[in-house]
């Protein structure tokens, strides 16, 4: 018995970062392909992580790193969430929802899922959700960003 959740775009599963551009909104899917249910289903962003096999130029599904630096990235984007209008968005339905110092920011502190069909919170087993995800930055400010949206859940 366990929970799996996949992410996907376009109709394939993203089993590689998913590159987005400022400006731009990008319709995800997150299913439960698991046979449990998820509970207490949340989101926040964490620090990019960068296959080390990238450096030896090995790895099947090559990951570039950011310009800035996986932490400045991760700063940056909560800091420009602090002002409305800017920084990474995550949109449920009719709930948005913009990661910020206090919002999103740890697996402690998650935007929750709101539009589970059971409850608001919950995946049960091959249910799917759409959301839809953006990132505005600051004008002259964003050149390439690397960051991890993260899903944080229970199971019983």
């Amino acid at each position: 018995m366990t929970v799996e959740l996949v992410w996907y775009y376009q109709n394939n599963e993203i089993d590689s970062p998913l590159s987005i551009n400022e400006g731009n909104t990008y319709t995800i899917i997150l299913k439960n392909i698991g046979d449990t249910t998820a509970y207490n289903v949340g989101f926040y962003l964490k620090e990019g992580t960068i296959d080390p096999l990238v450096e030896i130029g090995t790895a099947p599904n090559v990951v570039y790193p950011s310009t800035n630096g996986t932490l400045v990235d991760l700063q940056n984007i909560l800091t420009w969430g602090e002002t409305a209008g800017l920084g990474y968005t995550i949109y449920q339905g009719s709930y948005t929802d913009t990661f910020d110092h206090n919002t999103g920011n740890s697996s402690l502190n998650v935007i929750p899922l709101r539009v589970g069909s059971t409850n608001t919170d919950e995946l049960i087993p091959n249910e799917e959700v759409t959301l839809q995800v953006s990132i505005d930055a600051p004008l002259g400010s964003i050149g390439r960003m690397y960051l991890n949206l993260e899903v944080r859940y229970t199971s019983v």
